[in-house]
This record gives structure tokens, C-alpha cells and sequence, in this order.
């Protein structure tokens, strides 16, 4: 089923596919911008969503990290104070 025909109520939180006169109830994440496709079976409803990225984090510092092949598993070190 396209997009087309699938209606989305958050409040809800139902999805209502009218040409099929059937309303579902969803229990996923209710932060997604829309309903791609539906696919359905006997048993299952398959439903395909865009979910919106994160804002990008800036990062405070960073951390070295030498993963030795040999002797110690892993070597870190902090760039800010050289230990």
C-alpha cells in the first residue's frame, strides 16, 4: 500500500489505510515525519517510516586510542594533558 492512502493520527497514535477501510494501532516510536508504505499479510503489518536525523553534536575533546596488535590490548591517551 503507497502512502497515498494511508492516513496517521500521533494523538491516537492509529494509522488508517482508507482504501481497505482499516485502522491499526501502532506501539513504535511516534517522533516519525511519515509513513513511507505498508505491507500486509495474514498475521502482520509491515510498516516502513521516516524518522527525522539528530541535530549534529559538537565535540568537547578528544581521545587516542592505539589498538596495539601486540603486548597491551589497547593504549589510550588524552591529547589535552599527554597522559
Amino acid at each position: 500500500m503507497p502512502h497515498q492512502g494511508i492516513k496517521c493520527s500521533h494523538e491516537d497514535r492509529t494509522i488508517t489505510i482508507t482504501p481497505l477501510k482499516l485502522t491499526l494501532n501502532y506501539y513504535f516510536r511516534n517522533d516519525f515525519d511519515k509513513i513511507n508504505q505498508i505491507e500486509l499479510d495474514n498475521k502482520f503489518a509491515y510498516v516502513s517510516i521516516n524518522i527525522p536525523d539528530n541535530d549534529l553534536i559538537e565535540p568537547r575533546g578528544y581521545l587516542g586510542v592505539d589498538r596495539n596488535t601486540t603486548g597491551h590490548i589497547a593504549v589510550a591517551g588524552n591529547p589535552e594533558t599527554g597522559k
